[in-house]
Order: C-alpha cells, then sequence, then structure tokens
C-alpha cells in the first residue's frame, strides 16, 4: 500500500509464476493483508497506472532482465506493484503501533493520527456512497449513472493523502499553533533515542 505513512502502509511478498493474473494476485495479497479485505476494494497499479484484472504478470516483466542474468544464477525477476486502497482493518494496529511509539517523532506521530482519521473519513463516505439509493428523474432513469466520466476518480491513496494533509494543518494551525508545540513538532528525535543519549550523559 502506498499511504506515506509506516504505521498504516503493509508489505507483502509473493512468490509466483508469470501466468497468473492481477486479479489472482489481489486475492492472495487480500489473504495476507489483515482482516483479509475484499478484492473489490483493491487496485493493483505499475508507475502509477491502473492495471485490469485480466492482465498477466508477463505483460508486466521486462525479459531483458532475464537476459541480463549472465551469471547463470537463473534469479528470478522481480516487480514491484502498489495497491490503492484504505488500510485493512487490523485489530493488532494499536498494540504495533504502541511497540513503534518510542521510535517515533512527534511529527511522524501527528502525521500517523492525521493519516488514519483521513483514512477512517474515507472508509464513511465510502460505507455511505454504498447505502444511498439512485436518484431517478421523471423517466425513471437513474440520474449520473449513464454518463460517461471525463476523469478517471482519484486513487485512494491520493484521496486519504491529500485529506491527511488538511486534517494535518488544521491541527497545526488551530491547536498546535503555540511556539513550545511547533518546537516540539520541530524536534528530529524520537523518544528513545533521547533516552540513550540521557543515558550516556549519565555514565
Amino acid at each position: 500500500t502506498s499511504l506515506g505513512t509506516k504505521a498504516l502502509d503493509h508489505i507483502v511478498e509473493l512468490t509466483v509464476h508469470r501466468s497468473r493474473n492481477i486479479a489472482s494476485l489481489k486475492l492472495s495479497a487480500s489473504r495476507q493483508l489483515p482482516g483479509r479485505p475484499p478484492v473489490s476494494v483493491m487496485h493493483m497499479l505499475l508507475n502509477g497506472k491502473v492495471l485490469s484484472d485480466e492482465m498477466l504478470l508477463d505483460e508486466l516483466i521486462d525479459d531483458d532482465d532475464e537476459k541480463d542474468d549472465t551469471d547463470g544464477t537463473g534469479s528470478e525477476s522481480q516487480l514491484t506493484l502498489t495497491l490503492d486502497m484504505l488500510p485493512p482493518v487490523d485489530p493488532k494496529f494499536v498494540g504495533q503501533l504502541e511497540s513503534q511509539m518510542k521510535d517515533m517523532t512527534t511529527a511522524e506521530l501527528l502525521g500517523t493520527f492525521a493519516a488514519n482519521e483521513a483514512a477512517l473519513y474515507q472508509n464513511a463516505a465510502l460505507l455511505l456512497a454504498e447505502q444511498m439509493e439512485p436518484v431517478y428523474d421523471d423517466d425513471q432513469m437513474e440520474v449520473g449513472i449513464y454518463e460517461e466520466a471525463t476523469h478517471p476518480p482519484p486513487l485512494v491513496n491520493v484521496q486519504v493523502r491529500e485529506q491527511a494533509a488538511r486534517i494535518r494543518r488544521d491541527l497545526e494551525s488551530k491547536i498546535l499553533a503555540s511556539e513550545h508545540s511547533q518546537k516540539i513538532l520541530a524536534d528530529p528525535l524520537p523518544p528513545s533515542a533521547k533516552l540513550a543519549d540521557l543515558q550516556r550523559v549519565e555514565r
């Protein structure tokens, strides 16, 4: 995933045959992600481009990579794809975050909070859109559903990043605007580093 927040992002490594298609990769990734999110909410990207479910891995792998394998090791081709989706529901998230907090700066913690709030907002908006009843005109035609979109909808990770940036700006301007708060946010050291420095001084 690519939300830009290490506490929310997930990395899944798969060893698969190049004859597999994107739909099967989504299913495999879903099985390894927390909460097993449905593949219907997942979009797979390569270099920012959304890949169709029918596309084969063989179409994405550059054959020149294999030709360059002159050492005879027969190394496998590697491909990095991005999942565009809301963060999966992870029941262990709070415990994992607590274990990471000592190594995170105040600014990183604020960024994680903002990203999590943005993800919750996007998830609520998605659920609301699914529950809304379609609107019909006088001829019983569903309004807007037959109009061709001139632009594709923005990627989920882009929406979450933008919403997180807005939340963070609001917090910094309205709640954390004091000089003391700004000084804490600008501190580049996490608590664990400060503790280590303090212990070295005491010795």
